[in-house]
Parts: C-alpha cells; structure tokens; sequence
C-alpha cells in the first residue's frame, strides 16, 4: 500500500480541455484526501500500486448535496506527476486528465484558496 497517488496536488482538467475553458464538467480537484469533481467528494480508503506506474485505489465517494458514501475502485495510469488515466473497470468508462495551474484557470477557479490541500 502507498499513502498518495504521485500526482501533484491542485486543479486537473479532463480529456484534452483547455485549461483556460475549464468548467465544472471537466475540473477535478487532487488533495491530501482524494480526487473531487463537481458533484461528488472522495476520499481514498486504501491506494495500491500494481506496477511502476499503476495504481488501484478506492475510494468513499458522496454527492455534496448529501446523502450516504458509496465505495468505488478505479485504476490509474500516472503518466508523469501533471497526467494521469483514470479507469472505472467494472462500468467500462475512463478519462484522462492534466494538471492546470490555478492562474491559468477561468473564474471562479483561479482566485480560489486550495492551499490546504
């Protein structure tokens, strides 16, 4: 087991989106705890790597409207600290996501204070 995934922390942009035309449908969040979309909030339970640069994790995940957490496991691929592919192996989907910096991001985004990440 490892304690993070080897990616930098702060703002990912999903599957080839500009980051200067980022929106809530394409922007992950990676902090200490986990990888947060628009919608829902997760945090890993347990990361293992299954190779030099495969990682299984899961993950408790809650809609921030509310409601109960639901467990999940995704496979990463981590291409270098600012890329990664995430698979969802049992649902068949996956995406691909970069690391933006925050000044190249649009509002609200860039003016937001994630440095207790």
């Amino acid at each position: 087991m490892v304690d993070r995934l080897p990616l930098e922390r702060g703002f990912f942009v999903r599957d080839g989106t500009p980051c200067a035309q980022a929106s809530n449908a394409t922007l992950l969040l990676h902090g200490r705890a986990g990888i947060n979309g628009a919608r829902e909030a997760c945090e890993f339970t347990r990361i293992e790597q299954t190779g030099p640069a495969t990682f299984v994790a899961t993950q408790a995940c809650r809609d921030i409207m509310g409601g109960d957490s639901e467990d999940t496991t995704l496979t990463y691929e981590i291409a270098s600290p600012t890329a990664f592919t995430a698979r969802h192996e049992e649902y068949g989907w996956q995406y691909t996501a970069e690391h933006c910096p925050q000044s190249a991001l649009p509002d609200p985004w860039r003016d937001n204070d994630i440095s207790d990440l």
